[in-house]
């Protein structure tokens, strides 16, 4: 088993790190560890079980407190949001995701976009931007859908999302819909 932390993935007391492990038979398992006592303390994705498409990217946000962290990860043309809490067992549970597969339709909230699903045959990509926690304790989510309609048009669609902690719970407090000015400088708005 070789494990390797993934870039920059630390939590900010240094508790906390997201690694990579590559089995004998060179499966990948992304997973939060603790750091004193390495371990697998939530296990993010398997890369075997998502039909091992290459990560693009992976990146984790936590919170000033190593409580919680909204990890976003991407493939070639999908993008998944999932943010995760510790518990007081010492293990993380997942709490929230976000998770617009391409090629869905009825997987995808699609009524959260604003999207009629008449005229739309298939998401074609999704694009998610994560903001960093703030003195608040909100995070900003940015997740952006690009569909195929039934005339062969690429509509785009998204939301934006603010996720707040209040005494150790973490709520959804308001999701609105981007407008198509938003849209074309989304990453803009988890700043």
């Amino acid at each position: 088993m070789l494990a390797d932390t993934v870039d920059e993935s630390y939590s900010p007391h240094k508790r906390f790190k997201i690694v990579c492990e590559k089995s004998d038979s060179e499966e990948l398992t992304y997973y939060i560890s603790s750091i004193k006592k390495p371990k697998n303390l939530a296990t993010i994705f398997v890369q075997s079980e998502l039909g091992n498409p290459p990560l693009s990217e992976l990146i984790a946000n936590w919170s000033k407190d190593d409580k919680f962290v909204v990890v976003n990860f991407g493939f070639l043309k999908t993008r998944r949001v999932l943010l995760y809490q510790l518990g007081k067992d010492g293990m993380f549970t997942e709490i929230h995701s976000i998770i617009p597969d391409v090629g869905m339709v009825q997987d995808v909230e699609l009524k959260d976009f604003g999207v009629d699903t008449a005229v739309i045959n298939r998401v074609d990509a999704t694009c998610c931007y994560v903001g960093n926690w703030s003195k608040q304790s909100q995070i900003k989510i940015v997740v952006s859908i690009g569909c195929v309609d039934k005339n062969g048009n690429f509509p785009e669609y998204g939301a934006l999302y603010i996720i707040q902690e209040i005494k150790n719970e973490v709520s959804l407090i308001s999701k609105r819909l981007l407008t198509p000015d938003e849209l074309r400088d989304a990453e803009k708005l988890v700043k």
